[in-house]
């Protein structure tokens, strides 16, 4: 899903469970009208096919979110369920963007596999006290 916020109704489809790629800008921001071409390639390459949120977050809609610390514009950062993992630090191109945007999709990949061993692993540990509870 992409999400461009600029008001309080784009806020509202703006949550923050799962991953989300934020990227925060200001229209007076000069880097940012720089970037907002290879942002928009980006989006376009992207097309919905990421299982990671994306949104576009304007500057005047800062003081509605929590726990978010922009420094400056442009600011790229990932979160997951509200919690910042990492901010974007490379070149500004849709190409760089979109190999961040996919490590961390292989980041969440791996990690819910590991936590579908682990869950797999309990049930055999427990059907296995079970069994020896039963004898």
């Amino acid at each position: 899903m992409y999400v461009h916020v600029t008001n309080e109704n784009d806020l509202n489809l703006y949550n923050k469970k799962g991953l989300w790629l934020v990227w925060y800008y200001a229209e007076w921001c000069g880097h940012c009208v720089a970037m907002e071409e290879n942002w928009n390639k980006f989006i376009e390459m992207n097309n919905n096919k990421s299982k990671i949120n994306i949104a576009r977050i304007e500057d005047t809609m800062l003081g509605r979110l929590d726990n978010v610390n922009i420094q400056g514009f442009p600011t790229i950062k990932i979160y997951k369920n509200g919690k910042e993992l990492e901010q974007y630090s490379d070149e500004r191109t849709p190409e760089k963007f979109l190999k961040f945007l996919k490590k961390h999709e292989k980041k969440q990949k791996a990690s819910k596999k590991k936590l579908t061993k682990k869950v797999k692993s309990n049930k055999k540990r427990k059907l296995s006290k079970k069994v020896r509870k039963v004898k």
